[in-house]
């Protein structure tokens, strides 16, 4: 509903948002052109039902995304989109824990409802009484409601790490130490899972393997009932069975297109890949690489560097350079989850990238960003 509300405020605007220029546009557009060329290449590849479900129903609305930037970018209608979700999405996700916590699927709609609640977390400081018990609320109920959604534990561990540099950065650390520790940050998110990408592929080192055979990371396991260990290696054969049909196929340049139905080692497994492996992966790095190949991956490299580019090395208030560094944790976690789609997930990740986009808001200082969001 909140997806549809967004699309009306877009279509009404339309107009002021054609003429609007701002930083990054570009690569949007370069973002939403290419997805098309994915998905023409797609209508000549599909061949089944499945596979048209998922053009249809996934990808094509995924091209979408930009469109959430252009409102972001937009101090205006930005305000009403998060009040939005402050004052719906949020609320109504709660729904979802009628089922209880044996409903995995719902356990799973539940997840993808609060994830708009990360980039709250980082706002928290900011919002009215009312929005950050809400928002403290939603976001100890996912934690503790479903604990085996490692993505769902790392995505608010690592909102709240960043809430507690922006606590920091109010008096305990100096100015340039905090610029420089952002600085820093945003160069190991969006570089080193390149480096160990490469490292993996010549055979080097495996993160995920070393997780797995680390003798203090196998202590970190769930209770007895589930007996289900943390650091179990779940992605390695995703990256395999993504390289080899690439290789396979040689689609490395332009990819194999937005329904490529390919080999999986896991066809014999109780996964339901009976047929093949059908929408990417569950890493969103690997489901870009699949579908529109080198380019397009770099396309989303580039759209992240930018947008955190601009929020830490040229915004003047704290929040705004967090959020950059929010972007830039995206593009790191995509190495590891983040499947492609129309979800809150992606909805927030481009939200937040049109706010870097907004100079309007970078130039704010701190006392103006504290009255923006705090009228919420």
């Amino acid at each position: 509903m909140c997806s549809v509300v967004i699309g009306i405020l877009f279509a009404s605007n339309y107009k002021f948002f054609k003429q609007e220029k701002f930083v990054g546009k570009r690569l949007l557009n370069y973002f939403f052109f290419f997805g098309i060329f994915v998905a023409i290449h797609g209508i000549f590849v599909a061949e089944s039902y499945v596979q048209w479900s998922y053009l249809v129903n996934v990808f094509l609305p995924f091209l979408m995304l930009p469109c959430f930037a252009i409102l972001g970018a937009n101090h205006l209608v930005l305000s009403k989109i998060l009040r939005l979700m402050l004052s719906v999405t949020l609320p109504l996700s709660l729904l979802f824990l009628i089922q209880g916590p044996s409903d995995k699927q719902s356990n799973l709609v539940f997840i993808t409802y609060v994830a708009s609640a990360s980039i709250f977390i980082i706002l928290l400081p900011l919002l009215r009484t009312k929005w950050k018990f809400l928002v403290l609320l939603i976001t100890i109920i996912s934690f503790a409601w479903d604990i085996e959604n490692r993505s769902n534990v790392l995505n608010i561990s690592v909102s709240c790490a960043m809430l507690i540099l922006y606590i920091f950065s109010r008096g305990a650390i100096s100015k340039k130490i905090f610029s420089y520790t952002l600085r820093f940050l945003r160069t190991v998110l969006l570089f080193l899972p390149i480096l160990l990408l490469l490292l993996g592929v010549l055979g080097v080192f495996n993160p995920f393997k070393y997780l797995e055979n680390n003798d203090k990371a196998k202590a970190i396991e769930l209770s007895a009932e589930s007996g289900r260990n943390l650091s179990t290696d779940s992605r390695t054969v995703i990256y395999e069975d993504a390289f080899n049909n690439l290789n396979n196929s040689n689609d490395w340049i332009f990819g194999s297109s937005a329904t490529v139905l390919y080999a999986t080692q896991l066809s014999d497994s109780l996964e339901g890949y009976d047929l093949g492996r059908l929408g990417g992966s569950e890493s969103g790095f690997i489901g870009v690489l699949t579908f529109g190949g080198i380019i397009y991956a770099v396309i989303f490299f580039l759209l992240c560097y930018h947008s955190s580019r601009l929020a830490i090395l040229k915004s003047e208030n704290t929040v705004i350079k967090l959020v950059g560094l929010y972007v830039a944790y995206k593009w790191f976690f995509s190495f590891i989850e983040f499947p492609l789609g129309f979800n809150f997930s992606w909805i927030v990740l481009f939200l937040a990238m049109g706010i870097t986009f907004n100079s309007k808001l970078r130039l704010m200082s701190n006392k103006q960003i504290a009255e923006y969001f705090g009228q919420l």
